[in-house]
């Protein structure tokens, strides 16, 4: 009995590891640091970076196994009032977007990106502030979503149904 457990829960592992996407988390506070952004301590919100002004960046290096390939990143953050606080997220030198942290309480921001070369970095750099607030970041989280899907062919029908439009001729009545 105990041979056959351990066969099924072989076959299960190797199975979730075919099908399940390797993720890696990145956390900030060992990001390298730029401009005037420094590492916080002390969990409040979390250990992280706080970014104070436009420029400030926290990078690190990535490595992405499967590239081709659609990527999510995940980044907890949070913003030091309740105005938001944002952040870009940059591989290499590409902006692949904007992420919004609204409130002290720590939120995560959702990234989904096609990513068609291997970076080497990954950056988080402050770029919308205006003075009423900082931005913290706790961490990055990487996850492959898949393939980037095929774009639509070029003269396709449209989807749904179709039909010609009728044209009408309008009838009027005209009164003595």
């Amino acid at each position: 009995m105990g041979r056959f457990l351990k066969t099924v829960t072989g076959v299960i592992t190797i199975a979730a590891a075919a099908f399940s996407s390797p993720s890696q988390r990145i956390e900030s506070e060992a990001m390298q640091t730029s401009g005037s952004a420094g590492t916080i301590a002390g969990g409040v919100p979390f250990s992280g970076v706080r970014f104070y002004a436009n420029n400030d960046r926290a990078s690190a290096s990535v490595s992405l196994p499967a590239v081709p390939g659609r990527y999510r990143f995940i980044v907890r953050g949070a913003s030091t009032s309740s105005a938001a606080a944002g952040l870009s997220l940059y591989l290499d030198n590409t902006r692949a977007g904007g992420l919004s942290f609204t409130g002290q309480t720590p939120s995560l921001c959702t990234l989904t990106v096609d990513v068609s070369a291997a970076p080497s970095t990954l950056a988080l750099v402050l770029e919308t502030d205006n003075g009423s607030n900082d931005t913290d970041a706790d961490y990055v989280d990487i996850s492959h979503a898949g393939e980037i899907p095929p774009p639509p062919a070029r003269n396709a029908p449209p989807r749904g149904e179709c039909r010609p439009v009728q044209r009408h001729k309008k009838h009027v009545q005209r009164h003595p």
